[in-house]
């Protein structure tokens, strides 16, 4: 798949203003029905796939497997809400790992939606080495930033937006 700056950014851009419009739209409806004012539990997975310096593809395709099995197992044909955050290590140029981490993000996107999830929605972003897992101040620390966030929530935009 190709995926240009203007069209992703476009396309983003439409999910999120939806998003709102239907969040602000069950808040609404919320607000008339006594019976939505339960809190409902937030269904939801974080998972990391982890990639080889320099890497924009994952070092083993075996985790996006593992992770998408988890999910079928867990969640079954539920609607899936994700959100995929690339990230890198401090090494390198920060516009090269930011570019990196938005093709991480997208290689898994990619596989996720390959593996036939029922994704309702999905958020990439990348952001390189502005916001890693673990400080970047030692080798073992800097291959946990070289990786992929992938936060899954089970149910309607509601409640992926409560996850947030």
């Amino acid at each position: 798949m190709n995926y240009s700056k203007p069209s992703t950014k476009l396309l983003i851009l439409g999910c999120l203003s939806l998003v709102v419009t239907f969040a602000s739209l069950n808040r609404a409806n919320a607000n008339t029905d006594p019976s939505k004012n339960k809190k409902k539990e937030i269904n939801s997975t974080i998972t990391h796939i982890y990639f080889d310096l320099d890497e924009q593809a994952p070092d083993a395709p075996a985790q996006v497997r593992a992770m998408v099995a988890e999910l079928k197992e867990t969640y079954g044909d539920q609607e899936l809400n994700i959100k995929i955050t690339g990230r890198t290590c401090d090494l390198g140029d920060e516009s090269y790992n930011e570019i990196l981490s938005k093709q991480r993000a997208y290689s898994v996107m990619d596989m996720l939606m390959m593996k036939g999830l029922n994704i309702n929605y999905v958020e990439v972003d990348g952001v390189g080495e502005e916001d890693p897992i673990v400080p970047n101040t030692s080798i073992e620390n800097r291959k946990k930033n070289r990786s992929v966030s992938v936060m899954v929530v089970a149910g309607g935009l509601d409640q992926y937006l409560a996850a947030l």
